[in-house]
């Protein structure tokens, strides 16, 4: 089975980025005969068995300019090795950027073309403070959509959230959702590891530590993680992925936070917190929220997108609705390590019993080979 592949990933590191980069990389060890040409951004840091990458050394900053760029550069390159191939399939990881080149690439050849949705390419209006394109966003945003995915043959989709959207805004389209995996080994509880980081950062085993791992786009509301950090002094936050300067855009960052900054693996900073946030106000299926919660701690999150779907209010977590209520619900958790640890369990289950690599990669193999055969 050869597949061409279009990704924002590299050099962009959020969830539906690194769930691609899983996919392509388990697909291709599970599978041999599965061989994979990846159109990116950017080169890639770690190579995949059977997977040939392509790359434009684009930008690494967003913005609109930058995403046409790939789309035209992408969909030349696609025509050029489509006739050069013979390629089974053509997929795309999300609707914008990669899905337009992956579109044209697939009706100019005559491919198959499978699209996997992202989350906040559905709710478009998610991604629009990302960039400066007032009314017009919308608008070009609504026509991209109805190209990408009303030429696709299948739309797999791995958040409820973003199965819903489509299903609502394309009621024709050929919509699956398959349930993704969590490497539940990795992302463990793990006293070892805890201990050995807190002493790094100078931090005791009885201080409370909340984290956020994930990017500082302006949609991840960290404003509110700063407040919260302002309003209880005793607690120490952990910010892995902003930069101090992402960061300070969204307020004065208090002296108990540590930022962190990007770094290639989130898994040790994980296991030496106890709490985990997301106030993000879009989301589709966040990966650092689903890997905090396989580490086995609790998480205090926003309404968005799947959250509500694996955290459940008073269970394993909370869901809140306003700036002060997130930050009551971190001092009211902080303070009670019993409840913190017996949330926490609870989450670590709930990973256990509903995600699996293994059942994920059978089940988005046979529906590659079904759409090529059909």
């Amino acid at each position: 089975m050869k597949i061409l592949t279009f990704a924002s990933f590299p050099p962009n590191i959020g969830g539906a980025e690194r769930r691609l980069f899983d996919i392509c990389e388990r697909l291709t060890e599970k599978h041999p005969d599965v061989e994979i040409d990846l159109i990116a951004y950017q080169e890639c840091p770690k190579k995949i068995k059977n997977l040939r990458l392509y790359h434009f050394n684009l930008s690494n900053k967003t913005s609109a300019v930058r995403g046409v760029k790939y789309m035209t550069l992408g969909a030349l390159k696609g025509m050029i090795l489509s006739r050069k191939k013979r390629y089974d399939l053509v997929y795309a990881m999300s609707i914008f950027s990669p899905g337009v080149p992956a579109a044209l690439t697939s009706i100019a050849c005559g491919k198959k073309f499978v699209l996997h949705t992202s989350g906040t390419d559905i709710k478009q209006d998610v991604l629009s403070i990302n960039y400066s394109m007032g009314s017009f966003f919308p608008v070009l945003t609504n026509a991209l959509q109805k190209f990408v995915v009303g030429n696709a043959d299948l739309v797999i989709t791995d958040a409820r959230f973003d199965h819903e959207g489509v299903k609502k805004k394309f009621p024709k389209s050929n919509s699956v959702y398959v349930q993704i995996g969590i490497d539940s080994e990795r992302h463990r509880p793990d006293m070892s590891a805890r201990t050995s980081l807190r002493k790094e950062l100078g931090l005791s085993d009885v201080d409370v530590v909340v984290i956020y791992t994930g990017t500082g786009q302006r949609r991840k509301n960290l404003d509110r993680i700063l407040l919260a950090a302002s309003r209880l002094p005793e607690v120490k936050f952990m910010f892995v992925g902003p930069t101090r300067e992402e960061l300070a855009a969204f307020g004065i960052i208090p002296e108990n936070c540590f930022v962190i900054g990007p770094v290639p693996d989130t898994t040790n900073y994980l296991k030496a917190s106890d709490i985990f946030v997301l106030p993000s106000s879009g989301e589709g299926l966040s990966n650092a929220l689903l890997e905090a919660l396989s580490t086995g701690m609790p998480a205090i999150v926003s309404a968005a997108g799947d959250s509500t779907v694996w955290v459940k209010d008073g269970v394993n977590g909370y869901v809140t609705s306003s700036a002060d209520d997130f930050s009551a619900r971190i001092g009211s958790l902080s303070n009670n390590p019993g409840l913190i640890k017996e949330m926490g369990e609870r989450s670590r289950k709930l990973m256990l019993d509903n995600f699996n690599w293994d059942r994920c990669i059978d089940e988005i193999y046979s529906l590659l080979e079904n759409i090529i055969t059909d």
